[in-house]
């Protein structure tokens, strides 16, 4: 089993694009570690401006995401991504609480499935 990376474009029309991520689960459960120092400058670029590391629920299952601090405050706004605010809103929804008013998540988003947060 390996970790992916998801590249999570804003613009709702581009595809959501898959990568082998930093951590590999060897046969033997042993995780086999490559180079996360790449990985993180990849996502920060791709991310861009403030990175913000924050916690959602995707696939049932707690993981990081990357995303654009300031996204939604400059002055023009990142465009909404609505895939990614609907992953960030998915744990608060699972509890019953009311997300109206909530973070919505703009610009470009790097999620980490699968992959050790140690």
């Amino acid at each position: 089993m390996s970790g992916i990376v998801k590249f999570i474009p804003a613009d709702s029309g581009q595809p959501i694009v898959e990568e082998p991520g930093p951590i590999t689960l060897a046969g033997n459960n042993e995780a086999v570690e490559v180079d996360r120092e790449y990985w993180f400058e990849r996502a920060r670029q791709y991310v861009g401006g403030w990175v913000e590391l924050v916690w959602v629920l995707h696939n049932d299952r707690r993981t990081l995401m990357l995303v654009n601090e300031e996204g939604h405050i400059l002055k023009p706004p990142l465009p909404l991504n609505a895939r990614a605010t609907f992953i960030y809103h998915a744990n608060g929804k699972s509890q019953g609480r009311d997300m109206r008013g909530a973070p919505l998540i703009c610009g470009n988003v790097v999620l980490f499935e699968n992959i050790p947060a140690d």
